[in-house]
């Protein structure tokens, strides 16, 4: 049956975005879907980030020197696309956060989330507050390297 799939695709150039420092890479999803978001992590019942056909999405889970975090990036048709998910999602998700996008949530870890360009990387959940900043500055860098304009 494998010989008629044919060969393995390529990895979605997005994965990419997801640092490797602590990356479980066997717990790495690629996604379009607040559903299938859902599944992996619960966020809510509206489609809060606008997840659909046009946009893609990766999740990871990191392990760093005792720490765990789940991350999400997410690439939009373009940035007043991921502008308007930023807005919505530290609207209804993170408003104690709203001013720096860092927040400590309900389950006491910390949640944060940046926007570069048509990118919008969140840090669902995170031990510790030292980490999730990290690895938003991590995708920055690896998102949009050279990107200096607009609100992160």
């Amino acid at each position: 049956m494998a010989e008629r799939l044919g060969p393995p695709g390529a990895m979605p150039a997005l994965l990419e975005s997801l640092p490797e420092d602590g990356l479980d890479r066997a717990r790495r999803r690629y996604l379009h879907d607040h559903v299938l978001l859902n599944l992996h992590y619960f966020l809510a019942n509206d489609n809060l980030l606008g997840l659909s056909r046009e946009t893609e999405a990766v999740l990871g889970d990191y392990h760093r020197a005792g720490a765990g975090a789940r991350l999400l990036v997410i690439r939009y048709p373009g940035p007043d696309a991921c502008e308007a998910a930023q807005a919505a999602f530290l609207a209804h998700y993170l408003p104690e956060g709203a001013g720096g996008a860092v927040a400590r949530i309900e389950n006491g870890k910390w949640c944060a989330a940046m926007r570069r360009a048509e990118y919008l990387a969140v840090v669902l959940e995170s031990d510790d507050r030292a980490l999730a900043e990290t690895l938003l500055r991590e995708v920055a860098g690896r998102v949009a390297p050279n990107h200096t304009g607009g609100k992160p």
